[in-house]
């Protein structure tokens, strides 16, 4: 039976919350809870009924950049194995 892992972190800035989801993925280097990321993908409509990105491209902000106006934090708040 394959195994699927999925990553899922609630990311906000100023303008909302949405669900990033990183399917194939139990981590991503860089990332952590609290981390300031850039997030780059098509927002759309999670079943839940909240926005959500499906595997964004996602880059961890350096402590020494000015964040841009987007910015976000990323926490992980879900990790599944099947």
């Amino acid at each position: 039976m394959p195994r699927n892992n999925v990553l899922a972190c609630e990311v906000a800035d100023s303008t909302g919350e949405l669900t990033a989801v990183f399917y194939g993925r139990t981590q991503i280097a860089g990332i952590e809870p609290g981390r300031q990321v850039r997030l780059h993908g098509m927002v759309g409509i999670g079943g839940d009924g909240h926005p959500a990105m499906i595997n964004p491209a996602c880059e961890p902000v350096r402590a020494s950049d000015e964040p841009p106006p987007r910015s976000a934090g990323c926490r992980p708040v879900a990790r599944s194995e099947k």
